[in-house]
């Protein structure tokens, strides 16, 4: 989603916006709704932005993909803040800049995927959003995947 008419770019603080919204209409449609598009069409892009967020850090970009000249601000090719803009096609990223702002994006995400099971010594990884139903004393979870069941997602225990 671009963040403004004349800004054909994606850009991670608004991604990251629209990410968050989705997580909280889903907290607000009955579990059993009947939008079969809803429930393909939100947890789809909820999974593909938590694999996506990770490329608006400039580490985990091709150097020749970043900008030589900035337009705004400053680029560290080194820094883990995001670029304000991912440009699409030949056009160079990176040219206006890291947004301090944009560092929060995986402070949106984190908490919304990881989860603690408590005393055990690991959390819970989901990539898709999940309704927590209920966290047991033994330090158990039990949670639900929202979506639809002819789509897969990753859930993954790990140790920490």
């Amino acid at each position: 989603m671009f963040p403004l008419n004349e800004a054909p770019y994606t850009a991670a603080y608004e991604e990251q916006e629209v990410f968050a919204t989705l997580h909280d209409l889903l907290k607000l449609l009955p579990t059993d709704h009947s939008s079969r598009s809803l429930r393909i069409l939100i947890p789809e892009f909820i999974r593909h932005a938590v694999h996506r967020a990770a490329y608006y850090y400039p580490p985990n970009l091709p150097k020749e993909m970043l900008a030589d000249k900035i337009k705004m601000g400053q680029l560290d090719t080194n820094l883990w803040i995001a670029i304000e803009d991912i440009n699409d096609g030949w056009e160079k990223s990176g040219a206006v800049g890291q947004e301090v702002y944009g560092a929060g994006v995986a402070f949106g995400i984190v908490p919304r995927h990881i989860h603690e099971i408590e005393g055990r010594g690991c959390f819970l990884y989901v990539d898709y959003p999940v309704t927590i139903l209920r966290r047991s004393k033994d330090g158990s979870i039990t949670f639900q995947v929202v979506g639809i069941d002819l789509l897969a997602c990753r859930m993954m225990l790990v140790r920490k």
